[in-house]
């Protein structure tokens, strides 16, 4: 009877502990499955928000694991695609200014070469006129 005291005693201990254990295993595989699924979806919302054009939305993906490896590796490449876009912005400006002022170069010279050829015409006309006369006379 004692015997089967402690083997009872034993096989509910042993119960006890298995579903303590297995308690824990639960909320531990729940605690581990949102924090990579909350940054799963964090990373997610950024390259959103970065296709959507917003290369300033903010990563804050601090694990290190493979998630957080990736999340670097994103975060560092839209500070590249930023630093390349603001230096196609600059040339852009740069070659927008070069062309505006060719552009009114080019229309300084047409508006001389337009009032040279007037001029050329009138004078023309003036030939015309003087040798319309000479011939008169």
């Amino acid at each position: 009877s004692e015997a089967l005291f402690h083997a009872k005693e034993v096989w509910f201990r042993l119960f006890l502990f298995s579903f303590i254990f297995l308690i824990l295993i639960i909320f531990s595989s729940i605690f581990f499955s949102s924090s990579m699924t909350s940054s799963l979806r964090k990373l997610i919302k950024a390259i959103r928000a970065v296709s959507h054009g917003s290369l300033d939305f903010p990563i804050e993906i601090k694990t290190q694991d493979e998630i957080g490896q990736v999340s670097q590796e994103f975060k560092d490449m839209t500070e590249l695609i930023k630093t390349l876009y603001g230096g196609l912005e600059k040339k852009v400006q740069s070659r927008t200014n070069e062309l505006s002022k060719k552009i009114e170069e080019i229309e300084r010279m047409n508006e001389l070469m337009v009032g040279r050829e007037l001029k050329m015409i009138e004078l023309k006309k003036e030939i015309a006129n003087l040798k319309e006369k000479l011939g008169k006379e």
